[in-house]
């Protein structure tokens, strides 16, 4: 895993990726180095876009670390068009658990690539 920091107008993120798979977003997070593959670069091109409001879908490939239930949420939670919301209890319907509202507040809250 390598960790590197993207610098935007709306924040600091410390992005990790393993390959060229981002497995982690940190807001207000530094890493102690820029981007310097092409795949890092083009990571923070994105973000900086986004956090530009210049792009609301991304295109590099994602793997968070998470529970199968986790990473459940976490794809529905992609499925969201962009400016768009949704209950945690509408989400937990769509995982196949509609009792689970405040399982998937947690698994938002641990959702280690937020912005994606």
């Amino acid at each position: 895993m390598v960790a590197f920091t993207v610098k935007t107008e709306l924040v600091n993120l410390a992005v990790t990726v393993e390959g060229e798979t981002v497995t982690q977003i940190e807001l207000h997070g530094r890493a102690g180095r820029k981007p310097r593959t092409a795949f890092e670069k083009r990571v923070a091109k994105q973000l900086g876009e986004y956090a530009r409001g210049k792009r609301s879908r991304f295109t590099f490939a994602i793997r968070p670390h998470g529970t199968k239930f986790q990473r459940a949420v976490w794809n529905r939670l992609k499925q969201i068009p962009y400016g768009r919301t949704r209950t945690y209890g509408e989400i937990a319907k769509t995982v196949g658990n509609p009792g689970a509202a405040r399982a998937v507040g947690v698994a938002n809250h641990q959702n280690p690539i937020p912005l994606v």
